[in-house]
């Protein structure tokens, strides 16, 4: 399994929802 991927998928991901004005 390509876990590196997955990881920075789910980082970018979580930079998304971080972005101010959405919650």
């Amino acid at each position: 399994l390509m876990v590196s991927v997955v990881t920075k998928t789910l980082n970018m991901l979580e930079k998304k929802l971080e972005i101010p004005g959405l919650g």
